[in-house]
């Protein structure tokens, strides 16, 4: 058997050491950042796509925003306009009432303003007492519904007078308004 001259020896293990090197400190970080880059290029893909996809739904989403605009118009515009102030608001709900009462022969004996609240739109509640026949009372409560601005009737109450063809009681009417805008 032939022996292997030392120095052979040292140089194999030195080329083998260097090449575990090589392979350990050069290789597999290439590898590894050749997956990572990778990864990021599938990653920026599907972005892209989604992006794309996006961008070619330009037009629908623009419709459906201009539809949304429309609506919201339509319900802002419901609601009392400019209004600075709680009180401001009963104010204009009670002249309204007060207009449609006389207009639909509903006498209103009195009325109390209730707390308002003022978180987003203001909601300002009014308490009427009234005496009515059942005509003009439902002529009062259609006029109502059919108002341009939104009221809600909060609560109903009615009682009838003996011996008398008429209606009396309670009604809590809250009308909205948005605050102006600075």
């Amino acid at each position: 058997m032939k022996q292997v001259d030392p120095k052979k020896r040292v140089k194999a293990g030195l080329a083998v050491i260097t090449l575990l090197v090589l392979i350990q400190f050069g290789l597999l970080p290439f590898n590894r950042w050749q997956q990572e880059t990778q990864e990021r290029i599938i990653q920026v893909h599907s972005e892209m796509t989604e992006k794309k996809k996006l961008i070619s739904q330009a037009e629908q989403i623009k419709s459906a925003l201009t539809e949304a605009e429309a609506a919201f118009k339509k319900v802002e515009a419901l609601y009392f306009q400019k209004i600075t102030n709680p009180e401001t608001l009963q104010l204009r709900l009670q002249e309204s009432l007060e207009t449609i009462a006389q207009k639909e022969q509903v006498k209103l004996t009195s009325s109390d303003w209730l707390h308002s609240t003022t978180d987003g739109a203001i909601r300002a509640p009014i308490k009427v007492r009234y005496k009515a026949s059942p005509e003009h009372l439902l002529g009062f409560l259609n006029a109502l519904e059919n108002d341009p601005h939104f009221l809600s009737i909060d609560h109903l109450e009615i009682r009838t007078l003996p011996k008398k063809q008429l209606l009396q009681g309670t009604i809590t009417i809250s009308a909205y308004g948005l605050k102006e805008k600075i």
